[in-house]
């Protein structure tokens, strides 16, 4: 059970490398989120029934952390420069420096931050 959780809690990440437009478009984002609020409240659920190891049933709520954050960082980025970053590692194209930056920093703030709320604060 502990490796089916992981794997929902890194669900947005596979996402972000595999099929990064369904993040961008609208009807996908929307589902995604869905489905992350589903996890984020079945893990209190799973909790209060002492189902699982504790310590692993708080990472499913990390989708709906990681889902946020890009949001925001999505949004602030699209503000600045008027346009959705591109995945910059098949390219290798050192004009796409600011895309490259993006990717990095959800990977770090994106991941980090979520496990973080979810293990101190929430």
């Amino acid at each position: 059970m502990d490796i089916l959780l992981v794997a929902i809690s890194m669900s947005i990440h596979a996402t972000f490398i595999w099929r990064r437009k369904l993040l961008f478009e609208k009807k996908s984002f929307v589902i995604l989120l869905a489905l992350s609020t589903l996890f984020f409240f079945l893990s209190y659920v799973l909790l209060q029934a002492n189902v699982g190891n504790p310590k692993m049933v708080v990472l499913i709520r990390v989708p709906l952390l990681a889902l946020i954050v890009f949001f925001v960082m999505k949004s602030v980025y699209f503000k600045i420069y008027d346009k959705n970053p591109v995945d910059t590692f098949w390219t290798m194209d050192i004009k796409l420096m600011k895309d490259g930056i993006f990717n990095f920093l959800f990977w770090v703030i994106g991941l980090l931050l979520p496990i973080f709320l979810t293990y101190k604060v929430l």
